[in-house]
This record gives C-alpha cells, structure tokens and sequence, in this order.
C-alpha cells in the first residue's frame, strides 16, 4: 500500500509538472511572437513601404517612357531616310530643269541665228548652221520624278516631320517642279503648232518625207517657216526656270541643314 501510495504520488507530480511547462512554454512562445511582430513592425516603418511603392511605380513610367522613346527615336529615322530620298528626287529634277533651261536657250539662240542670216544662209558660219539648223524640228519631253514625295505622303511621316517650315519647303519645291514641266510642256506645245502649220505646206511635207538635209532658204520661203523661227524666242524668258532652280536650291540647303548633310 505505501508503494502504491507513493507511485501515484509521483504520477501526480509528473502530470501537474508537464502541464506548467506546457503552459509556461506557450506563453514564453506567444510573447516572442508578439515582441517579433513589434520589432518587424518597428523596424519597417510606412516610409519604407511607400518608397517600395514609389521605386515600382518609376520603374513602370521608365519603362514606358523609354518605350516611347524608342518608338519615336525609329519613327524620326524613318522621317530621315524618306527626307533624304526626296532630297535625292529634288537634285534629280534640277538636274532636268537645268537642262531644260539650257536646251531653250540653245533654241532661242538658233533661232536668232536663222533670223539675222535669213535670204543669206549661203552667209552663215557652216559650223554654227549645223549646230542650230535642226533646233527647231526637235521635241523634247521633261518627265519630272514625284516618286519620293508620294512615297512620303503614302507613309504618313509628315505630320512626324519636326520642323514643320522645311515640310511647307518641300511641298512648295515640288509645286515648283510642276510650274517647270508645265511651262517646258507650254514652251513645247506653241513650237509644235507653228511647226505643224510649216509641215501643213505641200512642198514642205514632200521635202522633209524625201530628204534629211536642212535648207533655210527653202523654208523661209513660206511665211509658216518664217513664223516658226520668229516664235522660239518669244514664247518665253528662261529666268522662269533660274528663278526656279535657286528656289529648289534653298530647299535642298534647308534638308542639308537640318539633318547634318
């Protein structure tokens, strides 16, 4: 019986033994917890959340903005590339007008030419009559290029253009391309009336179908071949097309400038 006593005793201590370190172990780990908490708490304050948020929210507008900017910076190429090829259009078509302007002129000096030795042909510088006796028989078409116009207006980089002045230049020089052609068009149109109204003579027409040799007597016989000669120098001045040439001169100095050439 004493033993038993005893035993049971000795369970009792155990169990109420175990149980306060059980609980006591609880507390201890509900406390740390709670000091932890504080402590994280403490230690990351609202600023630093904030400036978390504000460091993600710049990374967003960086990335955006610089996606912006990558868009713009390949689109201001693009306008580059396509200023450069009208550049290369415009050089082309002064070319022609140059050429144009002199081949008028070359007319109108042949046709002076024929006048000031008219009735004395026999008279006139063999070499000058071969250099002028066939001017006014000659048709020349001027063909001006609008490829890379078109080709800047079809991929819609204009409004992209920042200098909107050098826009309103290269539209303006390719106007001035067309009054070139029109008035070359003009010029050439009025020589072949007159010529058509000379080929209208019988012996004329029987003359240019049966021989290539030039004969101004023979032709300012009839008033037509007089006529035609008497027109080639009115028709019209050539500083329309000078004047035109330095227009599209400062616009082809204007691109240059602008994009570094």
């Amino acid at each position: 019986f004493p033993y038993t006593t005893l035993f049971r005793s000795l369970l009792c201590y155990l169990h109420f033994s175990f149980i306060f370190d059980k609980t006591y172990v609880q507390k201890n780990m509900k406390t740390k917890l709670i000091e932890k908490a504080k402590q994280i708490s403490t230690e990351y304050k609202f600023g630093d959340f904030f400036r978390n948020f504000l460091a993600v929210i710049l990374g967003i507008i960086i990335t955006f903005a610089g996606s912006d900017w990558i868009t713009e910076h390949n689109a201001q190429k693009e306008v580059k590339e396509s200023i450069l090829l009208v550049k290369s259009e415009l050089q082309t078509n002064r070319e022609d007008i140059a050429y144009i302007k002199e081949l008028v002129e070359l007319e109108q000096k042949g046709a002076l030419y024929l006048l000031e030795y008219k009735g004395r042909i026999q008279e006139a510088d063999p070499d000058s009559l071969q250099k002028y006796d066939r001017l006014p028989f000659q048709s020349i078409s001027f063909n001006a290029m609008y490829d890379a116009l078109e080709m800047l207006k079809a991929s819609g980089l204009i409004p992209k253009i920042k200098n909107k002045e050098l826009t309103v230049q290269i539209l303006t020089a390719y106007a001035i391309v067309r009054n070139s052609q029109s008035a070359f068009d003009s010029y050439g149109n009025i020589k072949q009336r007159c010529l058509e109204e000379l080929m209208k003579v019988p012996d004329v027409k029987k003359r240019m179908n049966s021989t290539n040799y030039i004969d101004w007597n023979f032709y300012f016989k009839y008033p037509e071949g007089v006529a035609l000669i008497q027109q080639i120098p009115q028709i019209q001045s050539t500083d329309i097309y000078q004047n035109h040439l330095k227009a599209i001169d400062k616009v082809i100095a204007a691109i240059d400038e602008e994009y570094n050439q």
